[in-house]
């Protein structure tokens, strides 16, 4: 499973394979000049970690049992399938609102016979699911 999203090559040589975050180690879209960015990154992760849990196997195959899970680190070992920092990608999806441009994506995605993305639809529905320190209970 990949999360992909249309971005320019600068931008994702820049992240390479750091966390999402403002923190030291981390990688901000801003950075690139790309703040909007930043509540489309955090929906993109949401979303894959919600519809792909526990589908998500070692080197990204589709046959394994280790979930993407979402940590608010600022990174963590690559083979812990984990993604974060969680508190900063709850904190984008709720500050940058989902734009035209996100939504006709959205559209396009389901009108072709892939998913829906719920929290461009509703991005209240990350914060019934987590916390900044993980999952609810």
């Amino acid at each position: 499973t990949f999360i992909i999203r249309p971005t320019l090559k600068e931008e994702n040589t820049a992240r390479s394979n750091k966390f999402y975050g403002v923190d030291s180690g981390t990688w901000d879209p801003a950075s690139c000049g790309f703040e909007g960015s930043r509540g489309e990154s955090a929906r993109v992760i949401l979303y894959a970690a919600t519809a792909y849990y526990g589908t998500c196997g070692s080197g990204g195959s589709s046959n394994g049992n280790k979930p993407l899970e979402l940590v608010d680190k600022t990174t963590d070992a690559q083979d812990n399938h984990t993604m974060g920092r969680l508190s900063t990608l709850l904190k984008w999806n709720r500050e940058y609102r989902p734009n035209d441009m996100e939504k006709q994506i959205n559209d396009y995605l389901y009108d072709h016979g892939y998913g829906r993305n719920p929290f461009v639809d509703n991005p209240e529905f990350a914060g019934r699911i987590w916390t900044n320190s993980g999952i609810r209970a």
